[in-house]
């Protein structure tokens, strides 16, 4: 007689078990999942970063993933020694920097090397309203309409997924830690805390009867969510 198939129930069962464990660094799929989605992340050890720059020739690129992991200011300056006009590069020393004055100058590198890019416009923007020049970065709001805003995400997770995998992460690992693990605290830093000062400008005009200029605010708003 023919041998008799397992019931369907088993066989699904045994496929998820199959499926919830991955090649690579982890035993347990599900496990590193739950790590990667958590405040700690997956990173690399110092050995294993210093041995991703060696491979790199600690070009620009490596210096840059390995920050992200780190911030190790010494990193981001050596990329700022190889590739000083890098919007990347410039973007990431802003992540370092806390004085207004110094950041201001960061920014306007950044706006002169990437000048379609409207992150430029709008980091100048956010960093002139705290410094009270309110004016100013309305105009920055202005220029920087019709203009796509590119924080370097997708190829900073490109990057990184890179430096898993010499590291001896599967590739499903190194997809997964690398996409959980990016971030750009240069976006969330932006769009509340502009949105909410054009909104108590937007205010003050339309309280002093300037509709025109109520209306332009709004219309950036519209724009910035």
């Amino acid at each position: 007689s023919r041998p008799v198939s397992p019931p369907h129930r088993e066989r699904s069962s045994s496929i998820v078990e199959k499926t919830s464990r991955a090649p690579g660094r982890s035993k347990d799929f599900g496990s590193f999942v739950e790590k990667a989605t958590s405040t700690e992340g997956v990173k690399l050890s110092p050995g294993e970063i210093e041995n991703y720059l060696s491979s790199r020739n600690r070009d620009v690129e490596s210096l840059l993933v390995a920050f992200r992991m780190t911030l190790d200011k010494a990193l981001v300056d050596e990329a700022l020694e190889k590739a000083p006009n890098d919007p990347e590069v410039l973007l990431c020393a802003l992540r370092i920097s806390d004085k207004p004055e110094d950041r201001l100058k960061l920014i306007e590198s950044l706006k002169q090397s990437d000048p379609d890019n409207g992150l430029g416009n709008c980091l100048a923007a956010r960093a002139l309203l705290d410094m009270g020049r309110d004016q100013e970065a309305i105009a920055e709001l202005s220029q920087s309409a019709g203009k796509p805003i590119d924080s370097f995400l997708v190829k900073s997770c490109q990057s990184a997924e890179e430096a898993f995998l010499s590291a001896g992460y599967s590739p499903l690992e190194s997809k997964t830690a690398a996409l959980f693990g990016a971030n750009s605290p240069e976006l969330v830093r932006l769009a509340g805390p502009i949105w909410k000062k054009l909104e108590t400008l937007r205010l003050g005009y339309e309280s002093a009867g300037n509709s025109s200029d109520a209306q332009s605010l709004r219309d950036i708003q519209s724009r910035i969510g």
